[in-house]
This record gives C-alpha cells, sequence and structure tokens, in this order.
C-alpha cells in the first residue's frame, strides 16, 4: 500500500465502519468511508497478516463479514455464519484459518474454524468447550495447530487443530 492510500479502519457499537486516511491532512468527508457494515455492534476487526489487504469484522448480528480493503467497503467478499445462529463476541485470523467465539445461548457458546481458501463452509466447530461468552481466541504465532480460547466462565482451553 502507498503512503497516500495508508489508513486506519474503525469499527463502531452501532455496526459501522470507518476508513480514516493516515495522512490527517486528507482528512474530509470526501477521503473518508463510513460504512453500514453489521446490522450490530462490531467487537473486533482484523487483517489477515498473510493478505494484509482482507479485513474481517464480527458482530452481535451473528456474523463474521470479509472485506477486501483494495475494492468498495460496501460490500463484503464473504459473510460467514454459525450453525445457531448466535453473536459473534471474539475472533483471530492466522495461518490461513479464522476462528471465532460465540456468546452465550443456552448452555454454550461456539468456536467456529473457517480455512480462508474456503469460506462457504467452516472447517470445524467446538460447541461443548464454554458454557458462557468466549471473549478471546487466538492463533499461537508459530505453531499452526493451537488454538486458544478464553471465556468469561474463567477457563482457558487449548486445541490442538491436528486431533
Amino acid at each position: 500500500m502507498s503512503p497516500e492510500t495508508s489508513y486506519l479502519i474503525a469499527a463502531t457499537s452501532k455496526g459501522s465502519l470507518h476508513q480514516l486516511p493516515l495522512d490527517v491532512t486528507k482528512w474530509s468527508n470526501s477521503h473518508n468511508s463510513n460504512v453500514n457494515a453489521h446490522s450490530a455492534p462490531v467487537h473486533k476487526a482484523l487483517t489477515d497478516p498473510s493478505s494484509p489487504q482482507t479485513l474481517f469484522t464480527c458482530s452481535d448480528d451473528a456474523t463474521v463479514k470479509v472485506w477486501d480493503l483494495r475494492a468498495d467497503l460496501r460490500n463484503p467478499i464473504h459473510i460467514l455464519q454459525n450453525s445457531r445462529n448466535l453473536p459473534f463476541f471474539s475472533m483471530d485470523v492466522r495461518h490461513g484459518l479464522v476462528s471465532a467465539g460465540s456468546q452465550l445461548k443456552g448452555t454454550d457458546s461456539e468456536l467456529v474454524l473457517w480455512d480462508t481458501r474456503k469460506l462457504n463452509t467452516p472447517l470445524r466447530s467446538f460447541i461443548d468447550s464454554h458454557n458462557d461468552d468466549i471473549t478471546d481466541t487466538k492463533f499461537h504465532p508459530t505453531r499452526k495447530n493451537l488454538l486458544l480460547s478464553g471465556a468469561t466462565e474463567g477457563y482457558v482451553n487449548i486445541y490442538d487443530l491436528n486431533i
């Protein structure tokens, strides 16, 4: 990305995304992008370390949306959901995978995993691992098979994705 097109992405509790140039001299309504990305609060916005032009957002509207930052942000390139339509509270992207943790519904929350090369179907889902909101999920920075999740019930789970 060239310096003239570098920007920050800010997500809001109203479900919108704001694209703000890093060069403050370019801050004007004509250069700022404000997109109604989700119909509920956005909890996290991350770029893919291996593909920085790809943005992932997760929301209370029970979706993870994938955006191409080189294109108009009005339309996501993928919309990911979980089997129980649970609001997503946390997310991480690394090693060609996306993980998203949900809020509690009934007795369990859900941790969903997608392969970034095939986003039309979840790769795996963990339903019985937490019994409260999954507040964070992180891939190990170097060990591609390790995923951690933490929830408000106080548990931190470690998943070996090779099993």
